[in-house]
C-alpha cells in the first residue's frame, strides 16, 4: 500500500467533509479506507508525519475500528506494539496532538487495552505499569495529566454503561469490568487521590500553575465513583442473599418514582479505609472549599470560567459523589451501633455544602442571574442534598454537624443542620420564582426539581407514623411557599398564548402533572397544616370567580388559578391509577383515623367535599357560565382521581385500610378498638351507608352535563366519557348503586339519543334536541355502560340489562348496513364509524356476567357488520375499525367460548378477511397519492389497516391453545385446532353461551371445517402482498408480523409444510427478509422461526417422515430453503456487524438447520477457507474454529436443550476467532 498516497487521500478527504460539495465523495473514501484491511500501518504512517488535525482525527478513529477487527489475526507482539505506538503518539509527538485527537487516542488505547485484557499469557498490571512508566520517564505536568486523562478514559472503557461495541459477547465485557473492579479500580482511585492531594497542599492548583494535573486527577476519582457497583454489593447481591442488618439499603417502593439523581454508590468494604478513614478526605473539603472562594471571586472579577473554576468544578463533583456513599462501605450496626463513621462522614458533607449553598438567598441570586458558575454550583449542590437524603436518616438531618460524633473539635461559622439548609434553598427557590414558565426546563426548575425529590426522599424513609416534628413542619412551610408561588406563577402567565394544552397529547398538563406528583408527597406529610391552606385557597379562588363573574370583570385569572388548583388538589389526595385500585396514602388514612377518634372534621374528607362541590357547580346553570370547558375537563379528570381511591371504596380494602392504620396510629390496643367501635356508629365519609350514594350521584350528573352542556368541546365530553364513567363503574359496589340511580337512566339515554341522531337524518327524531358525540366518546360510553353490569348479581337482570344497552347500538347497524349507500358521503361514514366504536366499547366491556349475552348479540350482527366492512371499503376509517372491532372481540370473548361458539367466531374471522382481500384496500400503486404529503397519509392509513389485520390474527392465534401430544413431539398428522380436539371429546359443548340465538349448529363436521392455523394462514397470504417497504418503515407493524410469523412456524410447523407452494414461498421469503433485518428483535424473532422449521424437518428426517418435502428441494442448482436460511444467517454473523446479543439466537436455530443440511454447511466452510488461501496460518486456525464448532463441549446430533447451550458457547467461540481473519482477508 502507498503510504504517502494513503496519507494524502486521507488529509482530502477529511477536510473534504466540511465542504458540502465534497462530503459525499469524502465519506466514500473515508469508509473505504476504514474497510482496507491495511489500515494499521497505514494509521500508524498518518499520525506519524501528518499535519492536518482532521486526518490525525480519522487515523486514530480508524486505528481503534481496526484493531478490534484484526485482533485475533495480529500476532502478540504486534498487539504490545500497538499500545505503545499509542504511548507515544499521546506523550513523545512533536508538535503534541490537538486536544481532539489527543482524546481520541486515549480511548483508541484504552479500547485496545480491554481487548487484550483477557488474551492468554497477558499481565494485566503491567499493561497499566507500562503506561505509568511512559509518563513518569517523561516527567512533565503535560505527561502527568495525559496520563491521569488515560486511567479515566480505561475505567470509562471498562464500565459497562459506556462500552465500546467489540462484536464481542457479553461475557467478555462483564468478565474486564469484574477484573478491573476487584483488582485495579480503588488502586486508580488511590493514584488519583494521591496526585491531587499532593498537588493542591503545594498549592500549585490554585495557582494553576500545575497545567491542569489536580483538575484530572478529580476527574479520576470521580470516574472510579462513578463506577457502577451495584452489581456486586450488598444492595444487589445474588439470589437468595440477605442484606446484614445495619446496612443502608435502598428505599424500594417506599415512595412512588424514586430519584433518577439520586445515585446510590455502594463501593463496599475494601473502599472504607481510602474514603472513610478519619482525615482521609479532609484535603479535598479543604480544596472545595478554597477552590470555591477563588472561583467567586474570579467570577465576580470577570464573568468567564478560569482554571480555578474548572477546579471547583471538579472537587464539587468529588463531593458530590461522596455524599452518595451508601451500602457496607459504612460500618454495620453490629461493628459500630453508634454509626459513628457513617454520622462523622456525613457531617463533613453538609459542611462541603453549606460552603457551595450558603446563605441560600446568595446561592440563588447567583445561580437565578444566568452566571454558569452559579448554575452549575447550585444544581450540583442540590443533587448533593438529594443524594444524603435518599441515603441517610432523617435524624441525622436534623442534627446539626457539630453535634455528630467526632466532629465536636471541628468548629464552623455556619454550623446549620442539613434540615435547615434543604428548607432556606428551597424556599428561596420557590421565592425567586423558580415556578414561573421563564425558568421551564432551566437550572432553577432542575433543581428544585432535586430539592423536592430530597424531601420526598425523607418523608418516604421515616415511614409514616414516627415523622419528627422538624420534618412536618418543615414540609408544611415548603408546601405553603409552593401553594402561593405556584399560584403567582399562574396568575401571571393566564394570559400567555401557549396554555400547554395541545390537541395531542396535552404535554402541558402532563408536564405539570409530572412536577406536582413531587409536592404530593411533601403535603400528605403534614396533612393537617396542608390540607385546610388547599381548602381555603379553592374556596378563595371560587369566591373571586363568582365576584368576577357578577362584577362583568375578565375571569381568565381565576379561571386560570382554579385550574392549577384543580390539578394539584388529586395528585395530594390521590395515587393515580395504574391498572389497580389504589389504596388511600398512608398518612392520609392515618389523618382520617385520627380525626374520627378524636370526633373532629376531617381534613382529608373535607378537601374532597370542597372539590367534589367545585366539579358539581356545572349542575347550575348560572355557575356553569362562568366555567370554562378548560376548568371542567380538569375537574372532572380530578374527580375521577379522587374517586377510584376514596368513593365507596369497601370493596377495595379502604375501610380496612383506614382502621388498620388508626389502630397502629393510636397505638393498638385500646384506642385501637375506641376507634372500631366509632366507625360503627358513624360510618366513613364517602362510603356506601356514609354519603358515597350522593356523591356518586352528583358525579354521575356532572357527567351527564360534560356530555350534553358543551356540543363540539371534545376535551370536556372525553374526560367525562373516558375518565370519569370508567372511575365510577371500577368496582361493583359503584356499579350496583349507578345502575339503580336516575342519573344513569340521564346517561344511558344520552348515550341512545347521539346514537340514533348519528344514524338518521338530523333532526329527524321529532321533540328531542339533536344530540351528537364524537366516535371516541361512543367507545367511552359504552364500555362504561357495559361494565356496570358487573352490579347486578341476577343473571336474568343482567341479560335484561345488556339488552338495553345494545338495543339502540343494534339498532343503528341495522340502519347503517340496510343504508349501505349512504357511506360514500361524509356524514354517513361518520355514522358507520360512530356505530363502530360503540361497539367496540361494548366488546371492551365483556365481564364473565354479560359475556354470554354480548356474544349472543355479535353472533346475530356478523351479517350486518360484514355489510358495512363491504359497504365502507373505500374508506380507511372504517377499514381500519371493523378489524379492531373484530380482534377486540376474538382477544375478549375467545376465553369464555366452548368449541361451538369458538368455530363461529373464527369463521368470522375467516370471513372478515376474505372481505378485506376482495376489497382490494391495503395496495399502494406506485404513482398512487400525488403529492409527497398525500401519499404518506396513504401510507399511514395502509399502516394501521394492516397492523390492525395481524393483531387480529394473532389473537385468533392465542384463541387456540389445545396443543395435541403428536404436534408437540413434531409429529407429522396434521393437529386439528381447538376447535377440532375439542369436538372429538364433546361435541355437544358450548361454553358459557346459553340460548345464543343464531349460533351454529354444534356438529362434528361443521367443526371440522374451522381450523384455525388455517384462517391465520389465509390471513398472512393476504397481508404479505401489502407488506412494502415504505409500510416496513414502521416498527411497530414489523415486530406484529414477525412475531406472528414466529408464533406461525413454531405452532404449526407440519401445516406449514402442508401449505401450496406459492403461499410457503411467500412466507419463506418474508422469513428471509426478517433474517436480514438491522432491528434486533425482528432478527430474532426471524431466528425463532428459522430454528423452528429445521427442528422440524431435523425431527422428521430422524423419524423417517418426509418433512417439509418438496419445499426443501433444490431448485436447479441452487439450494433448499433451509440451506438458504443457513448461509443467510451465517452471513450475518459472520461477514456483518451484527451484535453479540444475537449470537445465542443465531446458534439455536443453526444447530438444527446444519443437522439437516451437512452438505450445505461443509460448502459454507470450503468458501471461508477458500478466502484465506495463501495465509496457511489463518487457514489452521479457522479450520480449528469449525471443528470446535461442531465438535467441541461434547456436542452431538440432537437438538435438545444441553445440546443447545453447548452449540451457543462454541458460536460464541468460533465468532470471536474467525471474524477477524476472514474479514481481514
Amino acid at each position: 500500500m502507498d503510504m504517502q498516497g494513503a496519507m494524502t487521500a486521507v488529509e482530502q478527504a477529511a477536510q473534504g467533509l466540511a465542504l458540502p460539495s465534497l462530503r459525499a465523495n469524502a465519506e466514500a473514501t473515508l469508509l473505504e479506507f476504514r474497510r482496507s484491511p491495511h489500515a494499521l500501518p497505514a494509521c500508524r504512517h498518518i499520525l506519524e508525519h501528518s499535519q492536518v488535525t482532521e486526518a490525525q482525527f480519522q487515523a486514530a478513529s480508524t486505528l481503534r475500528d481496526a484493531a478490534l477487527r484484526d485482533w485475533t489475526a495480529l500476532p502478540p507482539q504486534e498487539r504490545s506494539d500497538l499500545r505503545q505506538f499509542c504511548l507515544g503518539a499521546l506523550l513523545h509527538r512533536t508538535p503534541p496532538p490537538a486536544p481532539v485527537v489527543a482524546s481520541q487516542l486515549m480511548s483508541t488505547l484504552a479500547v485496545i487495552l480491554k481487548r487484550a485484557w483477557l488474551d492468554d499469557g497477558v499481565d494485566r498490571g503491567a499493561m497499566l505499569s507500562e503506561a505509568e512508566a511512559a509518563v513518569t520517564q517523561a516527567s512533565t505536568a503535560t505527561a502527568r495529566r495525559i496520563g491521569l486523562q488515560l486511567f479515566a478514559a480505561v475505567i470509562s472503557e471498562f464500565s459497562p454503561t459506556t462500552a465500546s461495541a467489540m462484536q464481542l459477547p457479553w461475557e467478555f465485557h462483564e468478565r474486564c469490568r469484574a477484573s478491573l473492579e476487584t483488582e485495579f479500580l480503588a488502586g486508580l482511585f488511590a493514584h488519583g487521590s494521591q496526585i491531587a492531594r499532593s498537588v493542591a497542599e503545594s498549592g500549585a492548583a490554585l495557582n494553576a500553575t500545575d497545567d491542569s494535573v489536580c483538575v484530572a486527577s478529580l476527574r479520576l476519582m470521580s470516574a472510579a465513583l462513578a463506577w457502577d457497583f451495584t452489581r456486586d454489593s450488598a444492595a444487589g447481591g445474588p439470589f437468595g442473599f440477605i442484606q446484614p442488618e445495619g446496612h443502608l439499603r435502598p428505599s424500594g417502593n417506599d415512595r412512588d418514582g424514586e430519584a433518577a439523581d439520586a445515585v446510590r454508590i455502594t463501593p463496599g468494604t475494601g473502599w472504607r479505609e481510602t474514603l472513610l478513614a478519619p482525615g482521609a478526605m479532609d484535603w479535598l473539603f479543604r480544596l472545595n472549599t478554597a477552590a470555591f472562594d477563588g472561583a467567586s471571586r474570579g467570577a465576580s472579577a470577570s464573568g468567564g470560567h478560569s482554571k480555578v473554576e474548572a477546579l471547583a468544578s471538579a472537587a464539587r463533583g468529588v463531593v458530590a459523589s461522596l455524599c452518595a456513599l451508601s451500602g457496607d462501605v459504612f460500618p454495620s450496626a453490629r461493628e459500630e451501633p453508634g454509626g459513628e463513621t457513617r454520622r462523622r462522614h456525613f457531617a463533613a458533607c453538609v459542611r462541603a455544602l453549606g460552603v457551595l449553598l450558603s446563605p441560600a438567598n446568595a446561592a440563588v441570586a447567583l445561580a437565578a442571574s444566568g452566571s454558569a458558575t452559579g448554575e452549575e454550583n447550585f444544581e450540583d449542590g442540590a443533587r448533593a442534598l438529594c443524594s444524603l437524603a435518599e441515603v441517610h436518616p432523617v435524624e441525622d438531618f436534623v442534627t446539626p454537624p457539630g453535634a455528630m460524633p467526632g466532629c465536636n473539635d471541628v468548629t464552623s461559622a455556619n454550623d446549620q443542620n442539613a434540615l435547615g439548609m434543604l428548607g432556606e434553598l428551597t424556599l428561596a427557590l420557590i421565592a425567586a420564582g423558580a415556578l414561573r414558565g421563564e425558568h421551564e426546563g432551566g437550572a432553577m426548575e432542575e433543581s428544585l426539581r432535586m430539592l423536592l425529590d430530597a424531601w420526598g426522599s425523607l418523608i418516604g424513609r421515616v415511614g409514616q407514623f414516627g415523622c419528627p416534628p422538624e420534618l412536618a413542619n418543615g414540609a408544611a412551610a415548603v408546601f405553603q411557599a409552593y401553594l402561593h408561588g405556584g399560584l403567582a406563577a399562574v396568575a401571571e402567565s393566564a394570559y400567555d398564548d401557549d396554555d400547554g394544552q395541545e390537541e395531542e397529547g396535552k404535554a402541558g398538563a402532563a408536564a405539570l402533572d409530572e412536577r406536582l406528583s413531587l409536592i404530593a408527597p411533601i403535603a400528605r406529610a403534614a396533612p393537617d397544616a396542608t390540607l385546610p391552606l388547599l381548602r381555603q385557597a379553592l374556596d378563595a379562588k371560587k369566591q373571586a370567580l363568582a365576584a368576577t363573574t357578577a362584577n362583568g370583570a375578565d375571569p381568565t385569572t381565576a379561571l386560570e388559578e382554579l385550574w392549577w388548583l384543580g390539578r394539584l388538589v388529586p395528585h395530594v389526595l390521590a395515587d393515580a391509577f395504574d391498572g389497580e385500585i389504589p389504596l388511600p396514602p398512608d398518612s392520609l388514612a392515618e389523618c382520617r383515623a385520627r380525626a374520627t377518634h378524636e370526633e373532629r372534621e376531617c381534613p382529608v374528607d373535607a378537601l374532597a367535599g370542597e372539590y367534589v362541590q367545585l366539579t358539581c357547580l356545572c349542575l347550575d346553570e348560572n355557575a356553569r357560565r362562568a366555567m370554562s370547558p378548560r376548568l371542567l375537563e380538569t375537574l372532572t379528570w380530578g374527580s375521577a382521581r379522587w374517586a377510584d381511591t376514596y368513593l365507596m371504596s369497601e370493596d377495595t380494602g379502604g375501610s380496612l385500610h383506614a382502621a388498620i392504620f388508626a389502630h397502629n396510629a393510636l397505638g393498638g390496643g385500646g384506642e385501637g378498638r375506641v376507634y372500631r367501635g366509632a366507625n360503627k356508629a358513624k360510618p366513613a365519609a364517602f362510603s356506601e351507608a356514609g354519603g358515597g350514594a350522593q356523591v356518586l350521584d352528583a358525579l354521575l350528573r356532572a357527567a351527564f352535563v360534560c356530555l350534553t352542556a358543551w356540543p363540539g368541546e371534545t376535551g370536556v365530553q372525553k374526560a367525562a366519557a373516558s375518565t370519569l364513567l370508567p372511575a365510577l363503574t371500577r368496582r361493583r359496589a359503584l356499579c350496583r348503586t349507578c345502575v339503580n340511580l336516575p342519573a344513569w337512566k340521564q346517561v344511558m339515554d344520552a348515550e341512545s339519543v347521539a346514537l340514533a341522531h348519528s344514524a338518521a337524518v338530523a333532526g329527524a327524531v321529532p321533540g328531542q334536541q339533536t344530540l351528537h358525540f364524537p366516535p371516541e366518546i361512543h367507545l367511552g360510553l359504552s364500555e362504561a355502560l357495559g361494565r356496570a353490569a358487573e352490579g347486578l348479581n341476577d343473571e336474568a337482570q343482567s341479560r335484561e340489562y345488556i339488552a338495553r344497552v345494545l338495543a339502540p347500538v343494534g339498532q343503528c347497524l341495522e340502519q347503517v348496513a340496510a343504508a349501505m349507500g349512504d357511506m360514500k358521503h361524509p356524514a354517513g361514514e361518520q355514522r358507520a364509524v360512530a356505530v363502530i366504536q360503540a361497539l367496540r366499547g361494548s366488546v371492551r366491556a365483556t365481564i364473565a356476567r354479560s359475556q354470554a349475552s354480548v356474544f349472543s348479540f355479535f353472533s346475530q350482527s356478523f351479517e350486518a357488520l360484514l355489510a358495512v366492512q363491504r359497504a365502507g371499503a373505500h374508506s380507511a376509517q372504517v377499514s381500519k375499525l371493523i378489524l379492531k372491532l373484530t380482534e377486540e372481540l376474538v382477544a375478549n370473548q375467545a376465553c369464555f367460548l366452548g368449541p361451538a361458539h369458538a368455530g363461529v367466531l373464527c369463521r368470522h374471522c375467516l370471513r372478515v378477511v376474505e372481505e378485506y382481500r376482495a376489497s382490494g384496500r391495503g395496495k399502494i400503486g406506485a404513482a398512487e397519492g400525488g403529492s409527497r404529503s398525500l401519499r404518506a397519509e396513504r401510507v399511514k392509513e395502509c399502516y394501521k389497516e394492516v397492523k390492525a389485520m395481524l393483531r387480529m390474527l394473532t389473537h385468533v392465534t392465542n384463541s387456540d391453545n389445545d396443543v395435541e401430544d403428536e404436534e408437540t413431539a413434531w409429529g407429522g398428522s396434521h393437529r386439528g385446532s381447538v376447535l377440532a380436539a375439542a369436538a372429538a371429546g364433546a361435541a355437544a359443548s358450548e361454553g358459557r353461551v346459553r340460548g345464543g340465538a343464531g349460533v351454529a349448529a354444534t356438529s362434528g363436521e361443521a367443526l371440522a371445517k374451522v381450523d384455525v392455523a388455517q384462517v391465520v394462514f389465509i390471513g398472512l397470504n393476504t397481508v404479505i402482498p401489502l407488506i412494502t417497504d415504505e409500510l416496513l418503515t414502521f416498527p411497530k407493524l414489523c415486530h406484529q408480523y414477525f412475531a406472528l410469523l414466529a408464533h406461525m412456524l413454531e405452532a404449526y410447523p407440519a401445516k406449514v409444510a402442508a401449505l401450496p407452494p406459492d403461499m410457503f414461498n411467500s412466507l419463506m421469503g418474508t422469513l428471509e427478509f426478517g433474517l436480514k433485518h438491522a432491528d434486533v428483535e425482528v432478527a430474532r424473532e426471524s431466528l425463532a422461526a428459522a430454528g423452528a422449521m429445521g427442528s422440524f424437518q431435523h425431527h422428521a428426517s430422524v423419524d423417517g417422515r418426509p418433512g417439509l418435502g418438496d419445499h426443501n428441494a433444490r431448485a436447479g442448482g441452487d439450494f433448499g430453503i433451509l440451506a438458504r436460511l443457513m448461509r443467510t444467517t451465517l452471513s450475518r454473523m459472520i461477514f456483518e456487524d451484527a451484535g453479540m446479543d444475537l449470537v445465542d439466537a443465531a446458534a439455536d436455530a443453526l444447530l438444527p438447520l446444519m443437522l439437516v443440511e451437512r452438505a450445505a454447511f461443509e460448502g459454507v466452510a470450503g468458501e471461508l477457507l477458500a478466502k484465506l488461501e495463501g495465509d496457511a496460518g489463518a487457514q489452521a486456525r479457522v479450520m480449528g474454529a469449525l471443528r470446535e464448532l461442531t465438535t467441541g463441549n461434547g456436542l452431538t446430533d440432537r437438538v435438545d436443550r444441553a445440546n443447545k447451550r453447548r452449540f451457543r458457547r462454541n458460536m460464541s467461540t468460533f465468532l470471536t476467532e474467525t471474524r477477524s481473519f476472514v474479514r481481514h482477508n
